[in-house]
C-alpha cells in the first residue's frame, strides 16, 4: 500500500479508516438530522439525480479554476456526490484515485471518509481474494440522504 500513497504514511491512513469502521460497527454514529420527508415515489429518477449531482461537481470544478479550494471547500459533500455519480455510471471508486480526483491530500481524504464511515454514509468494500479495501461505496442510508437532498435542488 505504501506505493499507492506517495508522501503519506499509509499505515496511519489505514489505522484511521479501520478505527472509523470499528466505531460504525459499535454504532457510535455521528448524530445525523432526520431524513428529509419525501416519499420515494416523489423523488426524481436516479438518472435525473445523477445529472443533478454531476452538475454540482461541474460547478465546483469551474469555481476551482478561479478560487482556491479552501474557499469553496465542502469536501464531505464532494465525496458523497462523486460516489453517487460514479455508482450511477457503474464506475468503482478507489480511495487513492478519488483523493487525486477530489484534489485533496490522501490524509484529508482519509479523515473525510472516516467521518462518512462513522456516520454510516459510506463503506469500504474489500476484495474477495485478500483483505485489501478496493472501493468506496455509499451505504443505503447515504444514498437515501443524498437522493433527498438532490431532489430539493434538482
Amino acid at each position: 500500500m505504501s506505493a499507492l500513497i506517495p508522501g503519506e504514511d499509509p499505515t496511519r491512513i489505514e489505522t484511521l479508516l479501520r478505527a472509523a469502521e470499528k466505531k460504525a460497527l459499535t454504532d457510535h454514529r455521528r448524530r445525523l438530522p432526520p431524513p428529509i420527508e419525501i416519499a420515494d415515489d416523489q423523488l426524481p429518477s436516479e438518472a435525473q439525480l445523477a445529472v443533478a449531482a454531476a452538475r454540482e461537481l461541474e460547478r465546483r470544478a469551474l469555481r476551482l479554476r478561479y478560487l482556491p479550494a479552501d474557499l469553496i471547500a465542502d469536501y464531505g459533500w464532494l465525496v458523497l456526490l462523486d460516489l453517487f455519480v460514479c455508482e450511477h455510471d457503474l464506475r468503482s471508486v478507489k480511495f487513492i484515485d478519488a483523493a487525486r480526483r477530489w484534489q485533496i491530500s490522501p490524509a484529508t481524504a482519509a479523515r473525510l471518509v472516516a467521518a462518512l464511515i462513522e456516520s454510516h454514509l459510506v463503506v469500504r468494500v474489500f476484495d474477495k481474494d485478500n483483505s485489501y479495501p478496493v472501493t468506496l461505496r455509499l451505504t443505503d442510508l447515504g444514498r437515501m440522504y443524498l437522493k433527498r437532498i438532490l431532489a430539493l435542488s434538482a
